[in-house]
């Protein structure tokens, strides 16, 4: 993940921010992580410009972001670390990079909407998947030939 990257996501989640505020909860998070997705993948399967889906990405990376902030409680500095670390492959196409982002969603989706309250490791799996599809993001990001202006 390129410094540019982690720039572009920190300055998408202030701009949010400031529109929206934070989240209220872990489910309102993720209504807005899966609206995210679902207009990046609109722009896959239009065939989109890489700009529309390099943008889509960051917006996507920049909502796991402050699902990780303001849900889990996990410091920006330490959210970027997890995104690094796990080394995101490049995907083969944009739809091999839905399908897991798709994936992860569910994960959270079912964690978050339980009907018992989250032990220890539910809180485990919603971090991993937040981070996850993050990096998920980031490699769509780091795919498109986009110059940022």
């Amino acid at each position: 993940m390129s410094q540019k990257s982690v720039e572009a996501i920190a300055r998408e989640y202030a701009r949010a921010r400031e529109i929206l505020g934070p989240f209220h909860n872990a489910a309102e998070g993720w209504g807005v992580i899966a609206e995210e997705i679902d207009e990046l993948w609109a722009e896959i399967k239009a065939d989109a410009a890489p700009t529309p889906i390099w943008s889509g990405a960051r917006q996507v990376a920049a909502m796991a972001l402050a699902f990780a902030r303001e849900v889990l409680d996990m410091g920006e500095e330490d959210f970027f670390r997890h995104v690094r670390d796990l080394k995101t492959r490049r995907f083969n196409s944009g739809h091999e990079a839905h399908a897991h982002l798709a994936r992860c969603l569910s994960n959270v989706s079912r964690a978050i909407f339980a009907d018992t309250p989250w032990p220890e490791a539910i809180n485990f799996v919603i971090e991993r998947d937040i981070v996850h599809i993050a990096g998920v993001a980031v490699s769509v990001m780091d795919g498109c030939d986009h110059k940022e202006g």
